[in-house]
């Protein structure tokens, strides 16, 4: 009987298996969609990006800067001045698309032309840097 009882036990352990999912696991899962540029821009000018970031994870993370190659200056801004971070919270979107979040480059190396990508950098607190990419409308 020993032998039935310990397999039985161990059968009923095996059905009682949960596998935890992301958002349990309290890890981040950032990535940037939809990034965009709002219109053509001269080299030496600035240019609006717009970008939705999405955070797929079950902890919240922190985008504390942006950068790209195409400016000399990466900024996250708003319509009353420079923002220094942002929180993403777990298992959601945040959209830096209009004029109360986005980001701005300033003196661009060159000239940003319709239908041209770019890569904007996301610099993330626990994600690290992640790259946005981003075409010009």
């Amino acid at each position: 009987m020993r032998p039935f009882a310990l397999l039985a036990v161990l059968a009923l352990a095996a059905g009682c298996t949960s596998y935890p999912t992301l958002a349990k696991t309290g890890t981040v899962k950032v990535r940037p969609e939809n990034g965009r540029v709002l219109s053509p821009a001269p080299a030496g000018g600035k240019a609006t990006v717009y970008v939705d970031v999405v955070n797929n994870g079950g902890a919240d993370d922190t985008l504390l800067g942006v950068m790209s190659e195409v400016a000399g200056r990466a900024e996250l801004r708003s319509r009353d001045g420079t923002i220094d971070h942002i929180v993403i919270p777990a298992a959601t979107m945040v959209p830096l698309a209009s004029e109360d979040r986005h980001i701005q480059l300033y003196d661009l190396k060159r000239e940003l032309r319709e239908g041209d990508v770019i890569i904007v950098t996301l610099l993330l607190q626990k994600s690290g840097a992640i790259g946005a990419i981003t075409v010009v409308k």
